[in-house]
């Protein structure tokens, strides 16, 4: 093998030393989130996994972090320390990272403990994938499989978490996102691309926008009802959806295309 071979596989197997060091490191640090959670026993006739007002505060001093940040953390560790035990495992050992933990929790979410144990088993045992996007759409796919009658449910359930916020950032920036359900935002994209590509296509040629400024100029319009992007337009969505479902012989949910 070459130098530079040697100095390659030296720097990435150091790289990967280091990441499970890091997984080790936060395995430990949810681990102690959630004793910190169960000291802080839920009062009685409290839901399990609540936990007293005290223990963000105090989480929240050690951390350098809001109050309400150390409340997720701790309601996340108690949460995969309490339903997912074989993924915190396996995080501390390397097998998987923490955002693909997260993945998981979010994934058991609207699921009753059988099921969320039996997709923390599925996902764990066919390993990690080669990215987090793959790995994500496992276990959307481990949902369906596991739970295929809920899908309507879990659909209801996950409606209850849309929401529109807004993120300052510097220099007069700041950043508005919306949680949607899925036909409802991918309908709303479709008409900013739409009314977007149109102007794209007719624009004069001192009219230096990128796609993405013209699409957010566009939104800022519709949403404050200035001039013709106020105006309803057509838009299609491509829905596919299995023939067995069309047939009434199954109940697995169609997919957006894309």
């Amino acid at each position: 093998m070459s130098r530079f071979g040697e100095r390659l596989r030296e720097h990435l197997n150091t790289i990967r030393n280091a990441a499970r060091q890091v997984a080790v490191g936060q395995a430990q640090m949810l681990r102690a989130l959630a004793d910190t959670a169960v000291l802080h026993a839920p009062r009685e006739g409290d839901p399990a996994g609540v936990f007293t007002d005290y223990a963000p505060e105090e989480v929240a001093t050690v951390l350098a972090v809001s109050a309400n940040s150390a409340r997720n953390q701790l309601y996340f560790a108690e949460t995969v320390a309490r339903r997912l035990p074989h993924a915190l495992d396996a995080l501390e050992a390397g097998e998987i990272d923490l955002p693909r933990l997260r993945i998981l929790e979010h994934a058991i979410t609207p699921l009753d403990d059988a099921a969320a144990t039996a997709l923390e088993a599925w996902m764990l045992e066919r390993g990690q994938r080669r990215h987090r996007t793959a790995y994500a759409a496992a276990a959307r796919r481990a949902v369906l499989r596991l739970d295929p009658d809920g899908a309507e449910r879990r659909a209801r359930e996950r409606a209850k978490e849309r929401g529109v916020w807004i993120d300052a950032e510097e220099d007069a920036i700041s950043t508005l996102s919306a949680r949607l359900p899925a036909d409802q935002a991918e309908a709303c994209y479709r008409r900013i691309s739409d009314l977007a590509n149109g102007i794209a296509r007719a624009r004069a040629e001192d009219d230096t926008r990128t796609p993405d400024q013209i699409r957010a100029d566009v939104l800022v319009d519709l949403l404050m009802g200035r001039g013709e992007h106020a105006a309803p337009i057509g838009c299609e969505i491509q829905v596919v959806v299995p023939i067995t479902t069309l047939l009434g012989l199954g109940q697995e949910p169609g997919e957006l295309a894309g």
